[in-house]
């Protein structure tokens, strides 16, 4: 017999640079680092996450109608929740 589970709407907060491609997920925390907001990466924006590179390689994204590349070191420091 299957288990009801309770399931919120919203997957809990996950790194990014671990989250899935091809989804679009919403900002909930960042590194302090003014270039990141200068980027459009700030808490509440919405980005996808387009693919990540093998071997520890950046993270593109979507951020709006831009393309940006976020390394390892940082993409793993910024908190996000699926939309």
């Amino acid at each position: 017999m299957r288990k009801n589970r309770n399931r919120s709407a919203h997957a809990p907060a996950r790194d990014l640079y671990r989250a899935d491609e091809g989804k679009q997920y919403a900002i909930k925390q960042v590194p302090p680092a003014a270039l990141l907001s200068c980027l459009g990466i700030c808490p509440d924006s919405i980005v996808q996450k387009k693919y990540r590179y093998r071997f520890g390689g950046p993270v593109l994204l979507q951020v709006g109608s831009r393309e940006v590349a976020v390394g390892k070191d940082i993409a793993s420091h910024i908190l996000v929740e699926e939309v």
